[in-house]
């Protein structure tokens, strides 16, 4: 017999502009990020989830997908602290529904998938873990709390389709497995709620081509290399010191502190309406601001030399202050897409630590020992040029340590 959804489950289930789910306890996580413009959502992945793997309950998936997963807690946790994944939604054995990302929001939960000739299913598609394994059934009250949920996003969502994570991802994952009941979800749906769903296998398109999973690309081989970044992100976060540059040939260094100030003004607001604004923005920007808006006010160039300087050391000092205070690498809060073990993490932000520290004392040097047209030119093409050869080189070196965030946490 099939038991009936949650009562909470058949109450007034709206979704706010984000698309979050008001009757969901909400635990945000940070794996997540905007969808590609215009995607049209129109899938549902169905995923399975235990862990410790066969383990019901307790706090670990949810630990996993905040990127809080103690590595210590169990022999198994050492293999996946490091990974960055996570899914819209969970669903416990219980029925309890859990929301860890905004619908509107694209989570890291299929990896490197493809489903009706489309890849990349994390963009057009809504993740719900199910707490299970593929060999044990799963609960009615899961199967009620699945159907009443796919039916409320597709009243939002022009959801077509509902897969299980073997559908999109054949040959390289399983779940839900075996023990999922696809005849069962399907009775439930039922044919008004217009949405497909695939019995395992059934559906699946062909493996997804070599060289994408959704966050990396590789090449000859399994190893995953960073994807290719934005051209529009490296335009914006470059555009307040190219304009500082042009300015500075056309009137002069105070000229060209009022135009960078305008253009932070700008580079804020953009990111602000991309959605893709972060710490590192606003930091940049207050220092800006104080140190231009200094020298312009006692039109004394000297505050505005030192902007560099100071913001080097301030992201130097941030990171190192992290990591012997607080054990955290916070390089992988910038670094999102990139999944690591959690010993090169460590490498990585003492690197990126002493490459501050060198370009504060470098940028001093210059602006202090040089003419201010010298300083005007290491700024901004020795700055960049210096920080590209950098990141070039730590990523082929990071190459060789990635894990590839297909690889989600264990199914079964």
């Amino acid at each position: 017999m099939t038991l009936p959804a949650p009562a909470s489950a058949r109450r007034d289930a709206r979704f706010d502009r984000r698309g979050w789910l008001a009757v969901a306890r909400r635990v945000r996580s940070p794996n997540a990020d905007a969808r590609p413009e215009g995607a049209e959502v129109t899938l549902v992945v169905v995923h399975g989830i235990s862990l410790p793997p066969g383990r019901f309950g307790g706090d670990a998936i949810l630990r996993l997908f905040t990127n809080r997963l103690d590595p210590g807690a169990h022999p198994y946790f050492r293999a996946i602290a490091a990974l960055r994944v996570s899914a819209h939604f969970l669903i416990r054995r219980d029925g309890t529904l859990l929301q860890f990302v905004a619908c509107g929001d694209r989570a890291w939960h299929a990896g490197a998938s493809r489903w009706r000739g489309r890849e990349r299913c994390n963009d057009f598609s809504i993740g719900i873990e199910l707490e299970g394994t593929d060999d044990r059934p799963y609960t009615a009250r899961q199967y009620a709390r699945l159907a009443v949920l796919v039916r409320r996003l597709a009243t939002r969502w022009p959801i077509r389709d509902v897969a299980g994570h073997s559908d999109v991802a054949p040959g390289r994952k399983t779940d839900p497995g075996d023990a999922f009941d696809w005849p069962r979800l399907a009775r439930l749906l039922g044919p008004a709620s217009g949405v497909r769903v695939a019995a395992a296998g059934g559906e699946a398109d062909a493996p997804p081509r070599p060289g994408y999973n959704g966050r990396f690309a590789s090449r000859g081989g399994d190893r995953p290399r960073a994807a290719a970044p934005d051209a529009m992100q490296l335009i914006a976060d470059y555009f307040p010191l190219i304009l500082f540059f042009v300015a500075y040939k056309w009137q002069g260094i105070y000229a060209a502190t009022a135009v960078a100030i305008v253009a932070s003004v700008a580079q804020i607001a953009y990111f602000a309406w991309r959605r893709k604004i972060s710490a590192v923005h606003w930091l940049s920007f207050a220092i800006i601001v104080v140190f231009g808006g200094a020298t312009l006010a006692l039109q004394d160039e000297t505050f505005i030399k030192w902007k560099p300087t100071v913001l080097y050391a301030l992201f130097g000092t941030v990171l190192a202050v992290g990591k012997v205070a607080f054990g955290r690498d916070l390089i992988a809060g910038l670094l999102r897409d990139v999944t690591l073990p959690p010993p090169v993490w460590s490498t990585v932000t003492w690197s990126w630590v002493a490459f501050f520290a060198a370009m504060a004392v470098a940028n001093w040097y210059v602006a202090f020992h040089f003419p201010t047209d010298t300083w005007v030119n290491f700024k901004v093409w020795g700055g960049i040029g210096l920080v590209l050869v950098f990141a070039v080189g730590q990523g082929l070196w990071l190459a060789r340590h990635m894990q590839d965030p297909g690889e989600e946490a264990p199914r079964s």
